[in-house]
């Protein structure tokens, strides 16, 4: 058979077959209508399969091709159709590019990829979350899920030793894709009124103290700075405006607004500044009146904090990146209008 033709089946069999990771036996039991026993055979099949694993995980090992072909062989029309419909749909466009960090089930990707927007990068650390945003997102080829932000924006050699200054920035420039648009459910647990009330009862840290979750806006930062992308837009939480008497959120407000001054603290050692122009990230410095009413300040929504100048050299017009967030803010219906909520 010529090989670009078994290519093509192989990957519509690893499509299928990556269903068994994302969906529990007994949900695919009743989506499917296949049997119990069948599709437990078929999920020990995966955990075979995903065993066998190389290196490289892009790349098969004759052993995971021969458990692949047994899969596909041994599937029957009705049992391939029945798996096929679960399959996500491909929802994103072309019009802009946008990363989707601390990313949960994708409730903030939602929006805009309703609007023409393309997914290059998704970022989220929790397994059960992965699983159910791959099971509801079909990315273009080029798309990258990475579990820690930190593998992103902060590198470290062969003895585990970060890596610091132009180093740094270099990673960060190519590790991380070119966007038009940056997307953060911010790590929200750290400054929370529940996060902040399980802390202290645990006795941990919260806010930026919290080494875990705390920093993690710090990373936004670093590729704000490296990527320049336009347009960001980070998850707020109720009680972030207030937390610790209001100084957390004016630090974020202070490093938002000036970047460029900050270089030191991001990238510890860089010889020389980055050269931010002025058409990279800057303060959204209008009220939004239409939008998100009076009860907001400026540039911040009890759900979002946007900043950026709002426009694009291509792609999708201001009025639909404005419509996409406003999506977001107005009730925060995203996560309930996801096809599959499987965990």
């Amino acid at each position: 058979m010529d090989q670009k033709v078994t290519n093509y089946y192989l990957e519509q069999a690893r499509e299928l077959f990556e269903l068994f990771d994302w969906w529990y036996p007994q949900r695919l039991v009743e989506e499917t209508g296949i049997k119990a026993d069948r599709i437990k055979y078929l999920s020990r099949l995966r955990k075979e399969f995903n065993g066998s694993a190389g290196p490289d995980p892009t790349q098969l090992t004759k052993k995971q091709i021969d458990i692949l072909n047994n899969f596909t062989q041994g599937l029957n029309f009705p049992e391939s159709k029945a798996l096929e419909d679960l399959l996500p749909s491909e929802l994103d466009g072309d019009q802009f590019k946008f990363v989707d960090l601390f990313a949960g089930i994708g409730g903030i990707r939602y929006p805009f990829s309703s609007i023409g927007g393309q997914c290059v990068l998704t970022c989220e650390w929790d397994e059960y979350a992965q699983k159910t945003y791959k099971a509801n997102w079909k990315s273009c080829e080029d798309h990258r899920f990475v579990s820690d932000i930190k593998s992103l924006t902060q590198p470290k050699d062969k003895n585990s030793r970060a890596k610091s200054g132009k180093t740094q920035v270099n990673h960060i420039e190519r590790e991380m894709p070119d966007h038009d648009v940056l997307l953060a459910g911010f790590p929200c647990q750290p400054f929370s009124i529940a996060g902040v009330s399980k802390k202290n009862h645990l006795k941990r840290a919260h806010g930026f103290e919290c080494e875990d979750q705390g920093q993690l806006f710090f990373d936004i930062c670093r590729i704000l700075t490296v990527k320049q992308p336009p347009i960001a837009v980070l998850e707020n939480v109720k009680n972030l405006k207030s937390h610790n008497k209001g100084t957390t959120f004016e630090v974020i407000r202070e490093m938002l607004s000036n970047l460029p001054d900050h270089q030191e603290t991001l990238f510890p050692g860089a010889p020389e500044r980055l050269a931010i122009d002025d058409s990279g990230l800057t303060p959204c410095l209008h009220m939004w009146h239409n939008l998100i009413g009076e009860k907001f300040a400026i540039g911040v929504s009890e759900h979002a904090l946007f900043f950026g100048e709002f426009s694009l050299q291509h792609g999708a017009p201001p009025g639909a990146i404005n419509s996409a967030a406003t999506s977001m803010v107005r009730g925060r219906q995203a996560n309930n209008d996801l096809p599959r909520q499987i965990n």
